[in-house]
């Protein structure tokens, strides 16, 4: 999977040559591999999936027996489908990703264990504007790493040992930042 196409990488770097088209796409791939290590996160979902859920929380309080966490996953729209058809509402209710279904007041129906959901498993259908930028940064910066300069570029020795950058640029990261899932112990 990748977030922005050849064209785009090619216009974005200033690629006039098709010479390396083959290694341009792997880079836009491995790229997005990168993007969902730091995020935990997928930014393009184009099909329908399952989830199987086989506890819902909230047993005290005002939510016993009515809401179902998704975490570690996230809808990227309603679900296609839920196993019974309760009548439901998604969390946060300002837009997806939802990562929380409670069961609406005026449902009769209930949760059915264990509780399948289909549906398109991800952040979002389409990827952000930014995301799609970080994907073409990306790919251009694992192209240059090709060249030998210094700083969040590869270096090489004196003694010819190939030495490479340990973090992604800082750039990258701060755009990803905002993106990052956060992970409760």
């Amino acid at each position: 999977m990748q977030y922005a196409d050849l064209a785009d990488l090619r216009h974005y770097a200033g690629f006039d040559s098709e010479e390396d088209d083959d290694v341009l796409i792997a880079l836009l791939a491995a790229a997005a591999e990168l993007i969902h290590g730091v995020t935990d996160r997928v930014f393009k979902v184009e099909a329908d999936s399952t989830r199987t859920f086989r506890r819902i929380w909230g047993e005290d309080g005002p939510f016993a027996g009515r809401m179902l966490y998704l975490h570690p996953h996230e809808l990227a729209e309603t679900a296609t489908s839920i196993t019974g058809s309760p009548t439901v509402v998604y969390l946060p209710d300002n837009a997806p990703p939802y990562s929380r279904i409670m069961l609406d007041e005026t449902d009769t129906v209930g949760w059915t264990y264990p509780t399948v959901i289909v549906g398109k498993w991800g952040y979002s259908i389409s990827p952000p504007g930014t995301i799609v930028e970080v994907n073409l940064r990306l790919a251009k910066w694992l192209y240059g790493l090709r060249e030998t300069t210094t700083g969040d570029r590869p270096l090489v020795t004196p003694e010819g040992i190939y030495l490479t950058p340990n973090n992604l640029p800082a750039d990258i990261l701060a755009m990803l930042q905002p993106y990052r899932k956060l992970r409760v112990a």
